[in-house]
């Protein structure tokens, strides 16, 4: 019997991280009374640390007892090299805020792009995990007073342009 139920946990923690979808969710708000770009992007954990795993063979343990030290930095080193804005027309950089961990496997890392007074355009390139996983689709969600829209990235397609009339 304890067999059985050591096979059966097996299996379950096995098709817990297996997966056919291959998304991350980047919600992008402009808020105006602080003039700036507010980022957060809703990744699945493991998926983030095959990725990074892969770029450069460093293996995360995120919120585990095991996480690295330097997880934080090396997030934002793998952000940095995959996610790319320009804001008006011009590059800009972003700050980590932090991440959070979900029971379900899922993370959140928090972005802030400062000094952002008027929205004019907004060009996002996001290759998140796409170097990982052939079928990795990033959505993208554009918040900027009452002006919403999204789109959808993937491989053959990592950039798109957005154009506010003010």
């Amino acid at each position: 019997m304890k067999k059985l139920l050591f096979i059966l946990l097996g299996v379950s923690m096995l098709s817990a991280k297996a997966h056919e979808y291959f998304v991350s969710i980047c919600d992008i708000h402009h808020n105006p009374k602080e003039h700036t770009l507010e980022i957060s992007f809703k990744l699945i954990t493991h998926d983030l640390e095959k990725a990074v795993l892969l770029l450069n063979g460093t293996e995360l343990h995120l919120d585990s007892e095991q996480e690295h030290p330097k997880s934080d930095a090396i997030i934002m080193a793998y952000m940095q090299e995959h996610f790319q804005l320009k804001v008006n027309g011009e590059s800009v950089s972003y700050r980590f805020i932090g991440s959070e961990f979900e029971l379900n496997g899922f993370m959140y890392c928090y972005l802030e792009v400062a000094a952002i007074d008027q929205l004019q355009s907004l060009e996002i390139t996001n290759s998140v995990l796409t170097d990982a996983f052939e079928r990795q689709v990033n959505k993208i969600n554009v918040f900027a007073g009452d002006f919403e829209t999204g789109t959808s990235l993937h491989k053959d397609k990592i950039s798109e342009y957005i154009e506010f009339n003010q």
